[in-house]
């Protein structure tokens, strides 16, 4: 019997990105080998004319904003987990307050689905987000790929005690000693992916420790995959056993 391959966990679901801003520019260390750079080159080799003609210069899409509830389900077995912007930075510093605004209202129609809204940019975020209207299906998250930026969970924490937040460290760029997880909801790992394979080492003595203190606080962690070509180059195994937690309002 062939041995069944391992998935490696996936925090969104396929095909359900919400891409209303794309485009970007370098803003810190983890930005180095983005992987949406190589995504805007191949989908505009695919013919997909907003990529031919913008590239990965910063675009807002006013026309996809009713994605939500025009390509999700209306009535879903299961709510759709989708990432706000996976191709950008909704709080990039040229996207409008206005805009922005509009896209949480957008949100706020659809409490059957989850939506992951994650920055670098966690300055003008802690600015900002504390005047949106945060539900319980909307989950706020700051990247922190080194410790060099350890304070951007300063800055979530900025939010009310009751909106969900996470901190993502992907690509995970060096040990994370002493993370104040106070107020946070879940924590997930990565290491950097590059199909051209410039992507930068990760030591499992870090995702280690850092699941640890994930644990030592009583909070979901999911660590989604080692350093390499893709997601799945290989099984996210650490110590022997694949860590794919949610927390529970991401299931319901």
């Amino acid at each position: 019997m062939a041995k069944q391959k391992i998935r490696n966990p996936e925090m969104g679901d396929s095909g359900k990105s919400w891409n209303v801003v794309t485009g970007c520019d370098k803003y810190s260390d983890g930005c180095l080998n983005c992987y949406a750079v190589d995504q805007v080159k191949w989908l505009a080799r695919l013919g997909q004319d907003v990529y031919i003609q913008n590239g990965f210069n910063l675009t807002l899409h006013h026309d996809r904003l009713n994605w939500p509830l025009t390509k999700f389900a209306k009535k879903p077995k299961k709510p759709a987990k989708s990432f706000v912007t996976e191709m950008g930075d909704l709080f990039h510093v040229n996207v409008p307050d206005s805009f922005i605004k509009e896209v949480f209202d957008v949100m706020l129609q659809v409490p059957q689905h989850r939506f992951y809204v994650l920055t670098k940019r966690a300055e003008r975020f802690g600015q900002l987000a504390p005047q949106l209207p945060w539900r319980p299906w909307m989950w706020a998250g700051v990247t922190v790929e080194s410790d060099k930026y350890l304070e951007r969970i300063d800055d979530l924490k900025k939010l009310p005690p009751e909106v969900n937040k996470f901190v993502m460290m992907e690509p995970l760029l060096s040990p994370m000693p002493k993370i104040d997880l106070s107020g946070i909801h879940w924590v997930v790992a990565g290491g950097e992916t590059n199909s051209k394979g410039k992507f930068r080492r990760m030591d499992e003595k870090w995702v280690i420790d850092i699941r640890d203190q994930v644990k030592a606080e009583g909070l979901p962690f999911m660590f989604k995959h080692w350093s390499g070509y893709k997601h799945n180059s290989k099984p996210a195994l650490l110590e022997g056993k694949i860590w794919a937690e949610y927390p529970p309002s991401l299931l319901q």
